[in-house]
């Protein structure tokens, strides 16, 4: 990997309240600092700004022309991954260059700026907010997300492929008789929109629809009796299995790497819960499961396998 430093000056002329935002690299030894003033974008704005009443238009022209050089300078992260056989990868390098925090301290200048340029209460400016972060994320996503399948997330997808034939039964003592094809398609389609999605923030709110869609199926049996969170797990379990979802790993350390410090307590614990079901399926062995004999096991497995060929 080169050798790549990057660090987010701001500096904030209080006169008349400009930002200037400045990216410095550096490779190997060649110090590079890139302002994004230099540049001239034109008559580019962003369209989601337009509806929305800025005290002084020019700031708006500003800010926009901040965040369009701002995410066409950014440097391209999947570049410095080098020798593909080492075990360092993008997200390691994020976490070395400490990028998370660099793109929190620019968000948190741009939403200073919204906060003191437009005219909108707190709800509606974290909105704004929102559809800013949203940009971002979504232009320098090529730069900072594996372009390139990893092998964990193949892997992954062919052991859900291969234990296709598991039932409820197998996960769990008792069997609480839910129809679990009534949600399936929704958890498939929130499980296929993490995958799409650029932004964090929208990966994790597909994150938060599918665990609340499993609680709310969940969350009595047919017979009233409260279902408890040792027997929700072998369930979650299950339905990812039957989802086959796509690029799981991957989407999960993209999620680990940026959920950020203010986050609320139930996304953290349904990213644990989402790291726990990668986990188990990678694990799963015959004695993970229950009504199975491991000949029943190797064969229904090799059945699936062979199915999975045809």
């Amino acid at each position: 990997m080169q050798d790549i430093n990057l660090n987010i000056s701001i500096n904030k002329i209080i006169e008349n309240d400009e930002i200037n935002v400045k990216l410095y690299f550096k490779y190997n030894d060649e110090k590079k600092e890139l302002n994004i003033y230099q540049e001239d974008m034109g008559d580019k704005q962003l369209d989601f700004l337009d509806s929305f009443i800025f005290v002084d238009a020019n700031q708006k022209a500003k800010l926009c022309k901040t965040i369009l050089l701002f995410t066409k300078n950014f440097p391209d992260l999947n570049k410095y991954i080098i020798d593909k056989s080492n075990a360092k990868n993008i997200f390691d390098v994020q976490r070395e260059l400490n990028v998370p925090y660099h793109l929190n301290t620019f968000f948190n200048i741009v939403k200073k700026h919204l906060k003191n340029t437009l005219k909108k209460n707190e709800k509606e400016l974290n909105i704004i907010f929102d559809k800013v972060y949203d940009y971002v994320m979504s232009k320098i996503y090529h730069k900072i997300y594996p372009q390139e399948l990893d092998v964990m997330d193949l892997s992954l997808t062919k052991k859900t492929q291969i234990y296709s034939w598991i039932e409820p039964n197998h996960l769990m003592k008792k069997n609480y008789n839910y129809n679990f094809e009534l949600v399936l398609p929704d958890i498939t389609k929130y499980f296929n929109l993490i995958d799409i999605e650029k932004s964090p923030r929208k990966k994790i709110l597909n994150m938060n629809n599918i665990f609340e869609s499993i609680n709310s199926l969940l969350q009595f049996s047919q017979n009233q009796t409260l279902i408890g969170v040792d027997n929700q797990m072998p369930l979650l379990n299950y339905i990812f299995i039957k989802a086959k979802p796509k690029g799981m790993f991957t989407n999960y350390e993209f999620m680990e790497l940026y959920i950020g410090d203010k986050i609320k307590k139930n996304e953290g614990n349904y990213l644990a819960q989402l790291k726990s079901i990668i986990d188990f399926t990678f694990s799963l062995t015959p004695q993970n499961l229950f009504n199975i004999t491991d000949k029943e096991f190797e064969e229904n497995c090799r059945s699936s396998v062979n199915d999975t060929a045809k």
